[in-house]
This record gives structure tokens, C-alpha cells and sequence, in this order.
């Protein structure tokens, strides 16, 4: 009998939407199956809600707000109850009134409601359907996300470069690739990615976090701090306090921290950022403001020796002092303060305990904030290049230990990094001068010798 009724009402529906136009309040008695069928579907009577909403969809006809809000239910009711065929026709009658009077942009249902019946038109029909209303039109690059997010890494990097290409003006494919190639330890890359995008939402995230990856913290900082509705995820976090650190902001930092959610704030990962943030708190308490010298009231000019008056007789001429030269109290550029030297050597040991490359953030963005501003200071140059190597940043790594001075003789282990890093960011040219002079003094391993092949004979690469 179902079989029967189907094409006839929809028949009915095609018939009798053409010319909708204002008419008469609808029924009660529609109303009335509505709310019943409604009522049947929340208590798991999917057969029963299904019935009553098809009936009272089509006494709505001329109520394409009520009508589009039956229909969506309708289909819940008919997918849960396994009737594919006819929830699939639902779904294409949906489609119609969205597209002619914009009916399900109109209805008003919970947002639950709405999101399952979304999910459902997005598994049902195929695109040049659902393309033909704007409000669905979205729900295409949601299915293509979602399958995304199934394939292995490379493969969803390959599907994401085709996406970018042939849709440029969709920014969802170029912030999954920047994120990709943040997860890759390629900050740059990303940084590239995610020009030209807007300055907010998810891409004031991944911008703020590429930044801060690259020692940059005072533009990762504002950038951060616009990231508002992802405040709490700690992948952005754990970036944002520690560039606050960096730059000395420590009352915002602590401010922001206090803002987290206790189970954020309290999270295993943020606890060397906690301990550094309150060794950086003590550390500013401890040192007093600078004195400001006082200014000398101003005296008379000694006279020059021609005009000084005779002394009287018995008594010594006494010469004007001649001026002293004061030290300059700025250490000179190339010496390291007792500061940077504690906190080089901090955060020397802080690479040695670390067991996963993730927890060297707050390490990277202090290393490299002061090996840029320090470029002639060799150790911070080494110490910036070993942390961004262990974490697979292949150009800051190049960067940092290339500025180094490395002598292959003293530590050949370096200069290899240094020829890894180079090679992985494609400097080959730079990773064989590199490796030449590290090659005789490394003990064998098959990891040495497999860069070594890459390196020196890349033709026959692994």
C-alpha cells in the first residue's frame, strides 16, 4: 500500500507547489499530525512518526517554512526506520522548497535537528542536487571533508593540493594543507599557505602557531590572541603562552592561563611552560629597577690656562680634572651574559630530557627568539639549531646551525644535522659541504649511512 501512495502524493506535492502563494492559515488538523508525529519519533516510534509526518507534509503545502521542517523530519523518521527510497524522495522534495522559497533556511528547528537532517541530504544526494540550493551547497565541501579526513597523510595531501588548485577561492583546502605542513614541522610552508586568508577564526590559529614555530613570537602574539574561538585547544595554547614568555608579557600570559578551563590548565603539556612562566615571574621580582643617576648641577666652566688669575703666592695652581671615560655597561656583541648563559644551559637540558619532539615548543620559541636577536652569539645559534633538528624544522635547523660556526672536528655530530637539515629542506648542494667534513669522524649506523647515499649519490636514494 505504501508503494502505491508514494508516487501518488508525490505527484500531489509537484502539483500543488507550483502555485504556492499566500493562502488560508494552515489546518489544525495538519498541525496536529505534525506535533504528533513529532512526539512519536522522539519516543523511537519511527514507523508511526513517519505516517503521521507524510500526512501532515502534504496538508502544508502553502506553508513552505512548516512544510520544509516537516519534510526534515520526515526523513529522519524514514532513514531511521530503513526506508532508503522514500527518504531519498523526501530528501529531493526538501531540495525544492529550499531552492524556490528558501523554506528550510526558514523553519524553525533545533540545531540538532537541523544538523542530522544536513548529514542525511549530504549522504543521500548526489552534488548537482544539492548545489541548486546555496544553503546546501556547503554540505559538499563537508562530505569532501569528511572523506578527507579517512586517507592516509600523503594521500590526503595529494587530494588537498588538486582541491586548492581547482578551487582557489575556497579557503578550507589551503588551512587543511597549512596544517599539514605544521604537522610536518614545515612552518614556512604554512605560513605560505595561509597568505591572503583572513586575519581570524582558524587561520589567526595555524598563522600564530607557524609564527611562533619560527622564533617570530611578537607577530605570533596578536595573531594568537585573535585565535578567540579555539582559545582553550591546547595545540594553540601551548604556542601562545610561550611567545608571551619570550617577549617578557608574563602578566598577559598568566592572565591567559587563569582563563583556561582547569582540565586545560592543569594538562600535563603546559607543565614546563607553568614552571617557566613562574621562574620568569621570580626572575623579574628579583631584579631592581635600574637607577636613574642624578643629574649634576651645572657649574661654571673651568677657565682655560691663559685666563686662570695668578694663585696667590704660597699656594699650588690646581688643574681643572680632565674628563673620565665611563664604561660602556652593555656587554659586547659577540659575549654572553650570565642570563643568556643560565638560559642557554636551561634549555640545553631541557632538550636532553625531552621524549617527544611536541614538547619542545616552549623551548623552540624561547631558542630561537634569542638566537635572533643574539645572531652573532654562536651558542644560541647551536642551541636553536639542535632543538628545531630534533623537531624536524628542516629550514629553521639549516638557519640556525648554519650560523653556528660549526667545526666539524669538535662535535661532527652537528655539523651531520646540519647537512640533514639541508638536505631535507633541499639544499643539496650545502648538505654535501656540510657532510664532507662530518663523514670521517661519525661512527657507522644505518641511519648515518642512509643520509650519506641520499646525500652523496642521490640518484641512488632510498
Amino acid at each position: 500500500m505504501r508503494r502505491t501512495i508514494l508516487p501518488l502524493l508525490s505527484l500531489l506535492f509537484a502539483a500543488t507547489i507550483a502555485p504556492l502563494a499566500a493562502a488560508a492559515p494552515p489546518d489544525p488538523f495538519y498541525l496536529d499530525l505534525l506535533r504528533e508525529g513529532e512526539r512519536a519519533f522522539a519516543r523511537g516510534d519511527v514507523r508511526g512518526a513517519a505516517r503521521d509526518l507524510r500526512l501532515a507534509c502534504f496538508g502544508l503545502l502553502d506553508e513552505p517554512r512548516l512544510l520544509a521542517g516537516c519534510l526534515g523530519q520526515l526523513l529522519l523518521a524514514q532513514h531511521a526506520a530503513g526506508s532508503g527510497d522514500e527518504a531519498a524522495a523526501t530528501a529531493t522534495r526538501l531540495v525544492e522548497v529550499e531552492e524556490r522559497f528558501q523554506g528550510f533556511s526558514r523553519a524553525e528547528l533545533p540545531a540538532a535537528t537541523r544538523t542530522a537532517v544536513e548529514e542525511r541530504l549530504a549522504a543521500l544526494l548526489p552534488a548537482e542536487t544539492l548545489t541548486r540550493a546555496p544553503a546546501f551547497a556547503a554540505l559538499l565541501a563537508q562530505r569532501r571533508a569528511a572523506r578527507l579526513a579517512t586517507l592516509p597523510e600523503r594521500e590526503r595531501a595529494r587530494e588537498l593540493e588538486r582541491l586548492a588548485t581547482a578551487e582557489p577561492g575556497e579557503p578550507r583546502w589551503r588551512l587543511d594543507l597549512a596544517l599539514i605542513a605544521l604537522d610536518r614541522g614545515r612552518a614556512a610552508e604554512a605560513l605560505t599557505r595561509l597568505e591572503g586568508l583572513p586575519t581570524e577564526g582558524r587561520a589567526a590559529c595555524l598563522r600564530g602557531e607557524a609564527l611562533a614555530a619560527l622564533g617570530r613570537c611578537p607577530e605570533a602574539n596578536p595573531a594568537l590572541a585573535a585565535c578567540a574561538e579555539r582559545v582553550s585547544a591546547l595545540r594553540f595554547v601551548r604556542p601562545r603562552l610561550a611567545c608571551l614568555v619570550a617577549t617578557g608579557e608574563l602578566e598577559a600570559a598568566a592572565a591567559h592561563l587563569q582563563s583556561l578551563p582547569a582540565a586545560v590548565r592543569d594538562d600535563a603539556s603546559l607543565r614546563r611552560l607553568r614552571r617557566d612562566l613562574e621562574r620568569a615571574q621570580r626572575e623579574s621580582r628579583a631584579v631592581p629597577p635600574t637607577p636613574v643617576p642624578p643629574v649634576p648641577a651645572e657649574r661654571a666652566t673651568p677657565p682655560v690656562a691663559s685666563e686662570t688669575q695668578p694663585a696667590p703666592a704660597g699656594q699650588p695652581v690646581v688643574e681643572p680634572p680632565s674628563p673620565v671615560s665611563l664604561p660602556d655597561a652593555t656587554p659586547p656583541t659577540g659575549g654572553v651574559t650570565a642570563a643568556e648563559r643560565a638560559r642557554l644551559d636551561a634549555l640545553t637540558k631541557q632538550l636532553a630530557g625531552a621524549r617527544r619532539a611536541g614538547e619542545l615548543d616552549a623551548a623552540f620559541a624561547e631558542a630561537s627568539a634569542l638566537a635572533d636577536r643574539r645572531p652573532g652569539l654562536a651558542e644560541a645559534q647551536r642551541v636553536a639549531g639542535e632543538i628545531a633538528y630534533r623537531m624536524s624544522r628542516w629550514r629553521e635547523a639549516a638557519t640556525y646551525l648554519g650560523r653556528a660556526g660549526l667545526d666539524p672536528a669538535v662535535r661532527p655530530e652537528l655539523s651531520f644535522y646540519l647537512a640533514v637539515a639541508r638536505f631535507e629542506s633541499g639544499d643539496l648542494e650545502g648538505a654535501k659541504r656540510a657532510l664532507a667534513g662530518a663523514l670521517p669522524r661519525l661512527a657507522p649506523s644505518p641511519f648515518v649511512d642512509s643520509y650519506r647515499r641520499r646525500i652523496l649519490a642521490p640518484e641512488a636514494g632510498d
